[in-house]
């Protein structure tokens, strides 16, 4: 029996469908309005307020008879506030978060996001405040440039920079940030980390070295407590649009990884063998990217190559595994809509023998997965995505994102992973999959996604993505290999 659609969710897509249409009928024209300041003695207080509410219908991969509800909706609101207090070279950062989340699938058992959440946190109707950033920051006078935090902070890898040039600035946003280290926003409740960072910057270097743990939260709407088991260090050394190469952006990057909680791993061996070995994961992950846009013609050709190799050890096995991203792209920038035509491939590496002592799968660590994967059932583990994309700025304010995705696994007789890491300290590892069972093409994923500025401070979003599924698919869901996932989002902010 498939679950309908309940009347507070029909009232909440209406809402948000309605305001979309309004959205594209009365596009605005102004520049996006400064966040507001306020002065109080000496110090000056910025405050955070934002509000997005988020209506998701799935219909996933289909089990079978007896298996279990592979279609829902549900509805998610997170409300962030706090303020950025700054007085002299001192920033205090403290935002709280509240998630509310409603009319979760409790019968969809690992089908779709909606049934993640349900896993992580039993319950159809959830709602929990916790604190998401409370950081001390101080600009160290005697160094310029030099800058120290410590607390509970939102770090996202490979944003240790800005790009002035828009181009670069979206590649690195979109194309570079977050494979190993994210915020994990796309999910209602996010990822924060408690430790410390060192910052510095000298012209177009710009020097971070950050460690610590990472918060509960994703998946898990009970965010609060940090995972005492898991640790991550990391460094990185960006050059961003020097004078001797513009409009480019290189960085050299470090990572180790190690968790220690008591749960079951997740990789292509045996579940009897994966319940026995409670050995420690320790990973050192040493990477590069560069990425450069470079006026062609009547428009704008850019580059971007990522690759990282890891070694290590996952639990009792030594861990060898490495990932590649490729990608090019042509921008004409005189045209309407500003067509941008990109192009890609990545492979993560994954197991070819479960049974050598070895493990070559790619690890993500500790991820904003969406990014890669806009319907996430897929992630960086194990694939192999061959990828254009479309990119339109049609009307003010508004956006158009076009992808087509040809995915396979990098070996059949590892698995197809999905998850973006860690969100609780035990049972749940954080990432899951399913056997490839020998097969290669996972799939087709073509979708599409808009965004709309409504006004300066109100934004509106519709994704849709379509799977046609392959092989590895149709051999695990013999009912339907095929998916759809939707949503409207509308976001309020300061």
């Amino acid at each position: 029996m498939k679950r309908l659609m309940s009347v507070s969710q029909i009232g909440c897509g209406i809402k948000a469908l309605l305001a979309l249409g309004f959205a594209l009928s009365h596009a605005p024209t102004g520049a996006q309005a400064a966040p507001p300041v306020w002065t109080v003695g000496d110090a000056t207080v910025r405050p955070i307020l934002s509000d997005r509410v988020r209506f998701e219908a799935v219909d996933w991969f289909d089990p079978g008879p007896g298996g279990a509800d592979e279609r829902y909706n549900f509805t998610a609101n997170v409300l962030r506030f706090g303020a950025v207090i700054e007085q002299g070279p001192v920033a205090v950062t403290v935002e709280g978060q509240e998630v509310g989340l409603f009319d979760l699938p409790d019968d969809a058992a690992g089908l779709g996001p909606g049934a993640t959440y349900f896993a992580n946190t039993a319950g159809r109707n959830q709602r929990e405040l916790h604190l998401r950033r409370a950081s001390l920051a101080w600009k160290v006078g005697a160094m310029p440039g030099l800058a120290i935090e410590g607390g509970r902070f939102i770090f996202n890898d490979g944003t240790e920079t800005k790009a002035a040039d828009p181009g670069l600035a979206w590649v690195k946003r979109a194309r570079v940030s977050q494979r190993l280290l994210g915020g994990f926003d796309y999910t209602h409740v996010g990822r924060s980390f408690d430790g410390g960072m060192l910052r510095y910057d000298r012209g177009p270097l710009n020097l971070t070295v950050t460690g610590g743990l990472p918060t509960a939260g994703g998946f898990n709407i009970s965010a609060n407590k940090h995972i005492d088991d898991i640790h991550v260090i990391y460094g990185a050394l960006t050059a961003t649009e020097p004078q001797w190469l513009p409009r480019s952006d290189a960085r050299l990057f470090y990572l180790y990884y190690s968790d220690d909680r008591a749960v079951v791993a997740t990789d292509n061996r045996a579940l009897a063998e994966r319940q026995a070995d409670g050995d420690e994961i320790a990973i050192h992950t040493i990477g590069a990217n560069f990425a450069k846009v470079h006026r062609l013609g009547p428009g704008d050709a850019d580059v971007l190559v990522w690759a990282a190799g890891q070694t290590g050890a996952w639990q009792s096995l030594d861990h060898a595994a490495w990932g590649l991203a490729l990608e090019a792209g042509y921008r004409l920038v005189d045209v309407y809509a500003t067509p941008w035509l990109r192009i890609g491939w990545f492979r993560g590496s994954g197991d070819d023998d479960p049974a050598d002592g070895d493990h070559g799968t790619f690890f993500q660590a500790l991820p904003t997965a969406r990014l890669y994967a806009q319907t996430p059932f897929f992630n960086l583990m194990n694939n192999e995505d061959l990828f254009v994309q479309l990119l339109l700025a049609p009307w003010s304010g508004g956006s158009l994102r076009i992808d087509y995705h040809h995915l396979r696994v990098a070996e059949g007789n590892d698995l197809l992973y999905a998850g973006g890491g860690a969100t609780m300290a035990k049972p749940i590892f954080g990432y899951a999959g399913f056997a490839a069972r020998s097969h290669r093409t996972v799939g087709n994923l073509i979708d599409v996604s808009l965004e709309q500025a409504i006004t300066a401070n109100f934004k509106a979003a519709v994704y849709y993505g379509h799977v046609f599924g392959g092989g590895v698919v149709a051999a695990q869901f013999p009912g339907d290999d095929d998916l759809d996932y939707t949503y409207v989002e509308l976001t309020l902010s300061l």
